[in-house]
């Protein structure tokens, strides 16, 4: 086995997991939804629920509903009160590469 034929084994299952994990995780939500994660993903682990609002230009108790949507959907998880982080592998990484086109779909 060649470290191409590894290359390519690692771009193969890195886009199969996309496909069957991180774009389940985000199908059916909407712009504001995707604007959410997108301002978690500018912290490295936990985000602090405040910021994420400041990020978005909202004040905490307007983006409540999104953040509870996007817990009931166990995409992200509350490890303490006022922080969130995400629940699904990777899928801050998905996010920030692929931001452009995602939001483009809306």
């Amino acid at each position: 086995m060649s470290e191409r034929d590894v290359t390519e084994g690692i771009a193969l299952a890195e886009a199969r997991f996309h496909d069957v994990v991180h774009e389940p995780a985000i199908s059916g939500l909407g712009p504001n939804d995707i604007k959410y994660f997108l301002a978690m993903c500018e912290d490295k682990q936990q985000s602090k629920s405040s910021e994420i609002a400041k990020r978005m230009g909202k004040k905490a108790n307007e983006i409540s509903s999104i953040r509870a949507k996007l817990l009931q959907r166990e995409v992200i998880q509350a490890p303490q009160r006022g922080y969130v982080q995400f629940a699904v592998p990777d899928l801050d990484i998905y996010l920030r590469e692929n931001a452009e086109e995602i939001l483009d779909r809306f």
